[in-house]
């Protein structure tokens, strides 16, 4: 069980892929409209999801929550929001629009070094995913976050391009490994 803090507090641990952090020395983390940065310690990864848990130091109140929905009430059909920094263009986050146009997606990954991942459970979105927008929450339409943007397709086996096709990690799975690696480091 994932412990949930109040909304009054913080909770001091954010997620983000496992890919990012590998082999880095120190972790650290700004937030949106800020340009200090704060140094996070890594809590734990799971390789097979590509998530790690980190924990953001010094922040304080300015670390920002979200509040968590049921992925597994997700239906075809409803309306989602990607969140993101799509293509790391200046100005801020961006928000694409779209449904859950289907559910229980499964998929081989290629990631930018080469690596494949095999990725179970997935929620497939038409809101457009771009790069920059991977890690960002998929949202639903009472706000709380039910996925993790991860992949787009780019091609569909030689044909015409494939075209706002985006899949993302069921918020449910990311709490059960969230559980896991809080269990494994002791601090659950």
């Amino acid at each position: 069980m994932i412990r949930r803090p109040p909304r009054s507090t913080l909770f001091p641990y954010t997620t983000l892929f496992r890919s990012v952090i590998e082999g880095a020395q120190t972790v650290t983390v700004t937030l949106y409209g800020q340009v200090k940065q704060f140094p996070a310690k890594i809590i734990g990864t799971d390789a097979l999801k590509d998530i790690a848990l980190v924990q953001v130091e010094g922040a304080g109140h300015a670390l920002p929550t979200v509040r968590f929905g049921n992925s597994k009430a997700a239906q075809q059909g409803d309306g989602v929001l990607a969140i993101g920094n799509a293509l790391a263009l200046a100005g801020g986050p961006t928000v694409t629009e779209g449904i859950v146009s289907a559910l229980n997606r499964s998929l081989i990954a290629t990631t930018d070094n080469g690596t494949s991942e095999n990725l179970t459970g997935l929620i497939q979105t038409d809101a457009p995913i771009n790069p920059g927008n991977s890690g960002g929450p998929l949202v639903n339409s009472s706000g709380l976050v039910v996925a993790m943007n991860t992949a787009v397709a780019t091609s569909s086996q030689g044909n015409a391009p494939a075209q706002n096709v985006g899949f993302a990690i069921a918020v449910d799975e990311i709490r059960a490994i969230v559980a896991q690696i809080l269990q494994h480091a002791g601090l659950s």
